[in-house]
């Protein structure tokens, strides 16, 4: 616990020490193990690693892969989203990760939306980021955006529709029950045309 705290505050702060990062890692690899941390230590060490050491540290990325995987419904929103961009800061990917990542946010966007709804984004966001974008979710976070309505208490902003229009327009073929039209026309309405309103002539 004490080491996943010393490597976020490293992270936070933009702190570069390549041996105290690497001495930490091997620590949970080769002494401790990583099933010895709770989800939350492991997302939070990924994503400062991956963060500020900028590079692939493979052993410890299959291991946080793996770990991942199995602890996906242990994890919160934000831990998910904090495992996949440690992937997607160092452009290394899971294709499995990604795919239990997908399913485990579509599921909880159905079932728990309120708590859902702050880190959707993040996790859309890093989905796109691997092209290993999933129907199943984009499905479920246009409906859930759709609900909220857009600005306001509980409702959606501009940057949250910006992100969920660009991950779903490749898989627009893919999605179900016309939910591009009504996405792209929610965005045009809430966004892009106030924003070209907004443009001197």
């Amino acid at each position: 616990h004490e080491l996943s705290i010393m490597l976020w505050a490293h992270g936070t702060a933009g702190v570069c020490n390549h041996q105290f990062f690497d001495a930490v890692v091997d620590e949970v690899l080769h002494a401790r193990g990583i099933e010895s941390c709770a989800p939350r230590e492991v997302a939070n060490s990924a994503w400062a690693y991956s963060t500020i050491i900028g590079r692939c540290h493979f052993p410890w990325m299959e291991a946080v892969s793996t770990f991942s995987r199995r602890h996906i419904t242990e994890f919160d929103m934000q831990g998910i989203g904090n495992v996949l961009w440690s992937f997607a800061n160092v452009a290394v990917y899971s294709e499995l990760l990604v795919q239990e990542a997908a399913r485990e946010t579509a599921r909880r966007i159905r079932e728990f939306p309120d708590e859902a709804t702050h880190n959707v984004a993040q996790v859309l966001n890093a989905c796109q980021t691997s092209g290993m974008m999933h129907a199943e979710v984009l499905d479920a976070a246009i409906d859930l955006f759709l609900s909220r309505g857009f600005g306001g208490d509980g409702g959606i902003g501009a940057r949250e529709l910006l992100i969920l229009g660009n991950a779903a327009r490749p898989a627009k073929q893919q999605l179900a029950q016309n939910r591009w039209a009504r996405l792209d026309t929610f965005v045009q309405e809430h966004v892009l045309q106030p924003l070209l309103r907004s443009v001197p002539p």
